[in-house]
């Protein structure tokens, strides 16, 4: 893997004390998706970390994706988590970790990724794998994720509002081709 976006992506997991805030509502009050832009608080001052968009259930393995200085990643987590809390935490000891994962039924993928949360959530570099992410959530889609040393995990991907999604991007700054 590069060093460049190696050192990029320790950069975005090292991320000390965050804090969410801005979560827009949704029009029925309770989508399966929202997204909230992460505050960095330190010494008393804020510093814009990014947006994250996440999958709101918490009881199953989930999706997020998380925009910073123009890049897109993808973050899979393999156990339940809330994502609106653990995308304000500190990760620590973040490592390369080989993973293979398919989209409904298309062919087999095999990245290195970067490990973190104690080998509960998996963070792609930006790239054409996070804009494929990005559309099988927009659309609703079946994920199989294996990670090395892991058993296969199945995250059924609920469809995004096309409206949440399309402010998430405009939100990000991101131009729209940059996920389709």
């Amino acid at each position: 893997m590069n060093t460049r976006i190696f050192i990029a992506l320790t950069l975005l997991l090292a991320t000390p004390e965050l804090q969410s805030a801005d979560t827009p509502d949704t029009a029925d009050g309770a989508s399966e998706w929202s997204w909230a832009r992460m505050i960095l608080v330190k010494r008393g001052r804020k510093y814009d970390r990014g947006i994250a968009l996440y999958m709101t259930n918490e009881q199953s393995p989930g999706v997020a994706f998380r925009c910073q200085r123009d890049k897109l990643y993808a973050v899979v987590s393999v156990k339940p988590v809330d994502f609106n809390s653990l995308l304000t935490e500190w990760f620590r000891n973040p490592a390369e970790w080989k993973v293979e994962y398919r989209i409904d039924g298309e062919p087999l993928r095999a990245e290195t990724w970067v490990w973190a949360y104690r080998g509960k959530v998996f963070v792609s570099p930006p790239g054409d794998s996070v804009k494929d992410l990005f559309e099988a959530a927009r659309r609703g889609a079946t994920l199989k994720f294996t990670r090395r040393k892991g058993d296969p995990v199945s995250i059924d991907i609920p469809a995004g509002d096309p409206a949440l999604f399309d402010g998430f991007i405009s939100k990000c700054g991101l131009p729209e081709s940059s996920t389709a």
